[in-house]
């Protein structure tokens, strides 16, 4: 039924006033139209996204050592 009306789930079942995930995804998270596509294009590539995935962490990790070693100072 989605496909034929070209919107998304949520909308056609009234859970939100947004047409499609994207509609959602600017308005909701303030996301732009280059943002968007850039994350689109990463989940289409799965080897890139798990590095990024990896690069994230890592960098998630030494933010979170450096908190610890301000706070026991």
């Amino acid at each position: 039924m989605k496909n034929i009306f070209q919107v998304s789930l949520d909308y056609l079942l009234c859970l939100d006033d947004y047409l499609t995930h994207i509609d959602y995804t600017k308005n909701e998270l303030g996301l732009d139209d280059e943002t968007i596509q850039l994350l689109l294009e990463l989940s289409t590539h799965q080897e890139l996204n798990m590095k990024l995935n990896d690069f994230i962490q890592h960098q998630l990790l030494k933010e979170i050592k450096i908190y610890e070693n301000k706070d026991n100072q």
